[in-house]
């Protein structure tokens, strides 16, 4: 199912690239490819969904390329833009030479391949320069919130003394339960029955160890969208979801104003807090960029590779 191009090409009808341009192109992300995207020369994102980044990128010193397995999804980015560099292909077989490409960039694809992400991963090699080529690769990021909700998931199927069918980095299609983590990549049953897979998440060291199998040098990583990572967390999902409620009448006494006033200003304080520690917003405060630091591993919903082929 996650693997397939008609799941795609419906999840592609009921967005836009505009949408896509405002949700994920301010996300720090950006900055991580812009640092390690090599001016002036050839770029391949694999999997480009709606091309956002190809877009973004496309006037500016930098050569990029677009690919995607649906044409219904290119026809779309290129009816918003015209003369974008795409190109039809399977990530799992490039449609391009050898070391032909400066750096690759891969932003929650290759977690959607039910047989594993190492073909992808390969193809990505071989187009790659050997000289200086870099690898950008993202996935679903097995963070601390998920690890403790599926320890809590299995000792609530253990209190039932039932064998837990919970299979660890595995991914189904089932928000409420949210992502459910498993020891490789296992076919299971899933414990859904009227769900199919989806995607798998991964552990730093469990991804480290696939790049390098790969043949590829892993430089460093960080984990990013911790907004997203929050609605993991029910009663977020509630609070972000939840319609503004009218403040009721507009006769009220000086009390009542000036309990409002405090309530604004709290109020102020948490979304500065919240918009350049969850939202990354680009920022020098130092206690800023510490707690963002501090959350990451916690509340992360991706995280990004950056290799050297």
């Amino acid at each position: 199912m996650g693997e397939g191009s008609s799941l795609w090409d419906n999840n592609w009808d009921k967005h836009s690239v505009e949408e896509a341009l405002k949700s994920n192109c301010t996300l720090r992300v950006i900055s991580l490819l812009r640092k390690y995207f090599l001016k002036g020369r050839r770029i391949l994102e694999g999997g480009c969904g709606l091309g956002q980044y190809v877009v973004y990128f496309k006037n500016s010193v930098y050569h990029i390329f677009g690919l995607y397995f649906s044409k219904k999804g290119l026809k779309k980015v290129s009816s918003f833009m015209n003369d974008l560099p795409l190109i039809t292909g399977d990530v799992g077989l490039l449609p391009v030479k050898d070391n032909s490409f400066s750096a690759y960039y891969s932003g929650g694809v290759v977690e959607h391949f039910e047989s594993g992400p190492e073909e992808a991963i390969k193809e990505a090699h071989r187009v790659l320069d050997k000289k200086d080529g870099l690898l950008l690769i993202s996935v679903p990021y097995v963070n601390l919130l998920r690890k403790f909700k599926v320890f809590f998931m299995i000792l609530k199927t253990l209190r039932g003394f039932k064998k837990p069918e919970v299979n660890k980095n595995i991914s189904y299609e089932d928000f409420e339960s949210g992502l459910i983590l498993v020891d490789g990549h296992k076919k299971t049953k899933s414990p859904f029955r009227d769900k199919e897979f989806m995607q798998y998440s991964y552990g730093k060291k469990e991804f480290s160890d696939i790049l390098k199998k790969c043949g590829f040098k892993v430089i460093c990583c960080e984990g990013y969208s911790l907004e997203w990572g929050l609605m993991d967390l029910k009663w977020f999902r509630e609070l972000i979801n939840k319609k503004k409620v009218s403040s009721g009448s507009d006769k009220s006494c000086a009390e009542n104003i000036d309990r409002k006033g405090m309530l604004n200003k709290l109020r102020d304080v948490v979304n500065v807090f919240y918009k350049f520690v969850f939202l990354e917003y680009p920022t020098n405060n130092y206690l800023f960029k510490m707690l963002r630091a501090i959350c990451r591993p916690i509340f992360a919903n991706m995280i990004l590779f950056v290799c050297k082929a």
